[in-house]
């Protein structure tokens, strides 16, 4: 976790419930040592969740990417491309591809 080293995350999903969840120190999901690990982010002030996402150096998506049922198994990428038009980052994506 980057906010463990001191890097400002500010944490972004759609759900104003587990921004409010992880504003108050508390896990939505089950992952062995996240709860420790935000307990200490929290306390040293480098993360914060929020519902918008804001201007920044750098964007991490995080978001499931089921396999399609295909002779590769590919990715679906739905929830990256969701995520990306949601924070507006298309444009830099487009570099990428």
């Amino acid at each position: 976790m980057f906010a463990k080293h001191n890097v400002e995350v500010i944490g972004v999903d759609i759900k104003e419930e587990v921004i409010n969840l992880l504003n108050q120190g508390v896990i939505h999901i089950e992952e062995p040592g996240l709860q420790e690990a935000l307990n200490e982010v929290i306390e040293k002030g480098t993360f914060r969740a929020s519902i918008k996402p804001e201007k920044a150096d750098a964007f991490i998506i995080a978001v499931p990417t089921p396999n399609n049922d295909d002779t590769y198994k590919s990715c679906d990428l739905t929830y990256v491309l969701g995520a990306v038009v949601y924070g507006k980052i298309k444009v830099a994506l487009t570099y990428i591809w």
